[in-house]
């Protein structure tokens, strides 16, 4: 069952993305593509060679972008949304949060990480529409000009949903640390690890 999960999580976290940057360098330098109905005709006749190279390189490319992915999320979209951490009060530290969750909880402590891989999964996509935004962008001055407004259609749509998926990030990360917080909160998870350690030092 965890090895579904981690096979979910490269396919939606790296391998779809990775897709969607490869496709904008496809777009990019490929001067032959000039027309939308272009872009299709580069994946018919492709083997299955190709096809796993393919795979392979768009998971690379995903796995790279991640790092672009979470730094667009930490120093870009949380100054404009607010830090997910915000209005969140605890006397502990949030790496000792979890350290109590892991230790007491386990399936509490999948669960509110499972938000954490949500989040990454959406920088990442948000990353790979920004890049394929771009490419778009930069392609439509090589474009016919009867095509020109299809290629501006489909770089705004990139955009959108390089804003949607960068939004559901934060809301991703907000209920991970708000989840952590109530889940010691209400399960007295810091008065039972001191009783743990009570009982260690007693014996």
């Amino acid at each position: 069952m965890n090895n579904i999960k981690f096979s979910i999580f490269d396919f939606f976290a790296y391998l779809i993305p990775g897709s969607i940057i490869l496709l904008a360098f496809t777009i990019i330098f490929n001067p032959s593509l000039t027309r939308i109905a272009d872009v299709s005709k580069q994946f018919k006749g492709i083997d299955i060679s190709t096809g796993l190279v393919a795979i392979i390189v768009s998971y690379v490319i995903g796995f790279a972008a991640d790092s672009i992915g979470s730094w667009l999320y930490t120093y870009i979209a949380c100054k404009f949304l607010g830090s997910p951490k915000l209005g969140i009060e605890n006397r502990l530290t949030f790496s000792e949060q979890r350290a109590l969750v892991r230790q007491f909880c386990l399936e509490n402590f999948q669960f509110i990480h499972n938000w954490k891989v949500l989040k990454t999964m959406s920088h990442n996509l948000s990353c790979a529409f920004l890049i394929l935004m771009t490419s778009l962008f930069i392609k439509i001055p090589q474009t016919d000009a009867g095509e020109r407004f299809q290629w501006f259609l489909l770089a705004l749509i990139a955009l959108v949903m390089s804003i949607i998926f960068m939004r559901r990030a934060h809301v991703f990360d907000t209920w991970h640390y708000r989840n952590l917080t109530t889940t010691v909160e209400a399960l007295h998870l810091e008065k039972r690890a001191l009783k743990d350690a009570d009982l260690y030092q007693d014996s």
